[in-house]
C-alpha cells in the first residue's frame, strides 16, 4: 500500500501532492520535476529555445533540460509500441496534428495525470454524457460488435516503468467514438497496407496511454494532450486532434469533431474533469486531511511477456507508479 501525503513537509521533500500555497522556491521546485527527463514538446507549444537534448519518435518531439539520462527510446520503453499502434492506424502510416484546443485551471499539474489513470471516475463524473452517448450509439449501430476480441473481455491496465501506464479497454466500450471509422474506404486503404486482419485489430484499438510526466494519448479518438505546468497551482492542458494520413476526409473530419465534443469549453467530458480538478485543489487545502490513500488494486497482477506489470480491472497502480517516479525525481541530485 502506498500512502501519499497531502501536504509538503518542511525540509526534505516527500511524496506529496503539494497543494498548499507555495513560495516562489517551492514553485520552481515543483516545476523542475517535469524538466529532469524527457517531456513531450508539441511543435507549436512554447519551449525554452535551447535545451541539451531533443529527440523524436514517430513525429512526437521530446525535450530534456538534463544533460544526462536515458535515451528517448530507453525512456519510452514499451511506450514505443503503443505510439506505433496509434500511428499505424493511418493508411499512410502517420498522423497529422491539427491546431490544439487549450484550457487552463487553478490546480496542480498532476491532477490530469491522476484523472487519466483511473477508470472509476467516468461512471460518476461523466454519467450524463456517457448515457446519452451510449443511447445514440445504440440507436445507430444496434448490437453490432466492434472488436475482433471478445467484447466481454476484461478491461486491462499496465505499467512499464518511469511512471508510464496504459488502459486497454479491450472492446468493453462498444461503439463509443467508432462513428469516425464508418467509411469502408478507410478500412480498405488500411488493409492494403497492413492486411485485413491487422487492419481490423488496429481500428478496434481502444487504449489510453500515459507517457509520464505530461503526455496523454487517446488512441481511438486519435488525439493527445500535453500538460503544461505554469505554477504549482496553475496548469494548462493543450489537446491536439489528429488526422490519419491517407484516410478519407470524412473520417478525419469526424475524428476532429469528436475531440472537440470531448474537450472543448462547451464539450461533454473535459468540462467535468476541469471542475473536479478545481474542487480537489480547494479540498486539499484542509489541514486536517493528512493522507490521501491510493491502495486500490486490480485482479490477477502479473508481469506479462513484455515485462509490463498487468492486471484485470480498475486499480490505482498507475497513479502509485507516477508518484514513485515523481518522488525519485524530486529527490534526485540535480535538485539539490
Amino acid at each position: 500500500m502506498t500512502n501519499v501525503s497531502a501536504h509538503e513537509a518542511s525540509g526534505n521533500p516527500t511524496i506529496s501532492l503539494a497543494y498548499a500555497p507555495a513560495t516562489s522556491g517551492q514553485r520552481r521546485f515543483a516545476l523542475a520535476v517535469t524538466l529532469l527527463q524527457f517531456v513531450v514538446c508539441a511543435v507549436v507549444a512554447p519551449f525554452p529555445a535551447q535545451v541539451p537534448r531533443i529527440d523524436s519518435y514517430r513525429g512526437f518531439v521530446f525535450a530534456s533540460t538534463s544533460t544526462t539520462g536515458p535515451s528517448l527510446r530507453d525512456f519510452l520503453g514499451r511506450g514505443c509500441h503503443y505510439l506505433d499502434l496509434m500511428c499505424d492506424r493511418a493508411p499512410g502510416g502517420d498522423i497529422e496534428v491539427t491546431r490544439p484546443i487549450k484550457c487552463d485551471f487553478p490546480g496542480n499539474w498532476k491532477l490530469p495525470l491522476e484523472n487519466y489513470s483511473d477508470n472509476y471516475h467516468p461512471s460518476v463524473l461523466h454519467q450524463s454524457a456517457l448515457e446519452v452517448g451510449a443511447t445514440i450509439m445504440k440507436e445507430k449501430y444496434g448490437d453490432r460488435q466492434f472488436s475482433m476480441r471478445n467484447s466481454a473481455a476484461d478491461y486491462v491496465e499496465r505499467t512499464y516503468g518511469s511512471g508510464h501506464g496504459i488502459q486497454d479497454f479491450a472492446g468493453t466500450r462498444g461503439a463509443m467514438w467508432m462513428n469516425a471509422y464508418d467509411n469502408p474506404e478507410y478500412r480498405k486503404a488500411l488493409s492494403a497496407r497492413v492486411g485485413p486482419d491487422r487492419a481490423e485489430e488496429l481500428v478496434d484499438m481502444d487504449i489510453h496511454l500515459v507517457i509520464y510526466p505530461n503526455l496523454l494519448i487517446h488512441v481511438r479518438m486519435n488525439n493527445f494532450r500535453v500538460i503544461r505546468p505554469l505554477a504549482v497551482d496553475r496548469t494548462e492542458v493543450w489537446t491536439y486532434p489528429c488526422k490519419l494520413k491517407g484516410a478519407p476526409d470524412d473520417v478525419n473530419e469526424t475524428l476532429v469533431l469528436n475531440t472537440s465534443h470531448h474537450v472543448s469549453a462547451m464539450g461533454e467530458i473535459q468540462v467535468d474533469d476541469l471542475q473536479s480538478y478545481i474542487w480537489t485543489q480547494e479540498g486539499l487545502q484542509a489541514e486536517d486531511m493528512e493522507w490521501i490513500l491510493l491502495k486500490l488494486h486490480g485482479e490477477d497482477e502479473r508481469v506479462n511477456e513484455h515485462g509490463e506489470l498487468e492486471w484485470r480491472g480498475t486499480s490505482e497502480e498507475i497513479i502509485r507508479s507516477q508518484y514513485r517516479e515523481w518522488g525519485r525525481l524530486m529527490l534526485a541530485g540535480e535538485l539539490v
